[in-house]
């Protein structure tokens, strides 16, 4: 039997889910955004079906770090290695590590993740170039 549950219902209760596994509220909220987006486009492997098999027992028990820090490890041209601090990698890859600052001279890029590993907080990105003018 197929049950259908309202996406809101399904974020709310994801998001509720991460928090009280160890997750800060915007972290958990970040969290849910991606479970539900899996769920939604069929991606099993990280939708909801993890949250109680996978992602709430290893913040629970530390194998997962909740308030991971990632940081830019190594750098270059058109690549960079960053250390996701054992964090949740659905909410590692999100968004580029906090202490990231654009080089002198040079303009920030917005960052894309093209590799992901949610149990050990790793990941591997790749910048993205600027759209052309038309």
């Amino acid at each position: 039997m197929t049950v259908r549950i309202p996406l809101e219902t399904l974020r709310a209760f994801a998001r509720e889910a991460l928090h009280r596994s160890g997750l800060g509220e915007q972290d958990a909220a970040t969290a849910a955004e991606v479970v539900v987006y899996a769920d939604e486009h069929g991606f099993t492997t990280h939708g909801s079906n993890a949250l109680a098999g996978i992602y709430s027992p290893r913040l629970l028990d530390g194998r997962i770090n909740p308030a991971a820090q990632p940081r830019t490890v190594h750098e270059s041209a058109s690549s960079a290695v960053l250390d996701g601090d054992g964090g949740l990698g659905l909410v590692t890859t999100s968004s580029p590590p906090t202490s990231r600052s654009p080089r002198p001279g040079r303009p920030a890029s917005p960052w894309s993740p093209s590799a992901t590993a949610a149990t050990s907080g790793a990941r591997a990105t790749t910048r993205t170039a600027p759209p052309r003018p038309a």
